[in-house]
C-alpha cells in the first residue's frame, strides 16, 4: 500500500511560517541558503508536509523527528524501520510518499529544453531512447520526463540515485521495471501520473 500527496506551491503560500516550524534546525538553515524564494519555499512545503505525515503515524511532533542518511543519502527513521518514505520538489511543486514497503517518488515539471535528445541517449537505455526517437514537440517532451521520473523513483527507492553504475530497464512488463545494480537484480511496480504542467512517478519494491 503506498500513499502519495501532490502539493502545489501556489496553494500553499498563506501557510508557510506555519510550514517552516514543522522543520528541523538543520533543515531550516539549508531552506535559509537557497537563493531563489521559490525554491526556498517548494523545500519548505515538502519537507513539512513529509514531517507531518510522519509525526502522524509516530505520534510525534513533526519537528521531532530525527532523520538518518544511508550512505547514498536515502532519508530513514531509525526508530520505525519499517516505515517507508520518499519526496521529490521541482519547481512551484512538490510530492511526498509513504508505504508499507521500499519506495521511491520523483517530480517534475514539464519543460522544453535544449539537448534533450542527446540527454535522453545517455540516462535512458537504447530500446529506451529509440522509444523517444519517433515522437516530437510537446509529446517528445511530455515522454521523456515521464521516463525521468519512473527511472529517478526506482533509483531513488534503491537508495543509490545516480551514484553507482545501474541498468533501470522499463518496462519488463505492464508497470514493471527490472533495475540491475551492484551485481543484483531487483524488480519494481511503478506509476507514472501527471497533473498540468507537472509528472510525477512512484516506485515500489516487488
Amino acid at each position: 500500500m503506498v500513499d502519495v500527496t501532490l502539493c502545489l506551491l501556489e496553494a500553499c503560500k498563506a501557510e508557510l511560517t506555519e510550514l517552516k516550524e514543522c522543520l528541523s534546525l538543520g533543515e531550516q538553515r539549508r531552506a535559509s541558503a537557497f537563493r531563489r524564494e521559490e525554491d526556498r519555499n517548494v523545500y519548505i512545503m515538502t519537507h513539512a508536509l513529509l514531517r507531518q505525515r510522519l509525526a502522524s503515524i509516530c505520534k510525534c511532533l513533526p519537528q521531532e523527528l530525527e532523520f538518518m542518511n544511508s550512505a547514498y543519502g536515502k532519508p530513514f527513521l531509525a526508530d520505525y524501520p519499517a516505515l517507508h518514505f520518499s519526496l521529490s520538489h521541482t519547481d512551484g511543486a512538490g510530492v511526498v510518499a509513504k508505504a508499507d514497503r521500499v519506495v521511491g517518488v520523483d517530480i517534475e515539471r514539464i519543460r522544453n529544453f535544449a539537448g534533450l535528445d542527446e540527454l535522453a541517449a545517455e540516462v535512458f537505455e537504447p530500446a529506451e531512447a529509440n522509444r523517444l526517437q519517433v515522437l516530437t514537440g510537446e509529446r517528445l517532451t511530455a515522454s521523456f520526463f515521464e521516463q525521468w521520473t519512473k527511472k529517478e523513483a526506482i533509483l531513488k527507492a534503491a537508495g543509490t540515485g545516480f551514484a553507482v553504475e545501474s541498468r533501470c530497464l522499463l518496462p519488463v512488463a505492464d508497470g514493471i521495471a527490472r533495475l540491475e545494480q551492484l551485481g543484483r537484480e531487483s524488480y519494481w511496480e511503478v506509476k507514472c501520473q501527471r497533473v498540468g504542467e507537472f509528472v510525477w512517478s512512484v516506485a515500489l519494491q516487488i
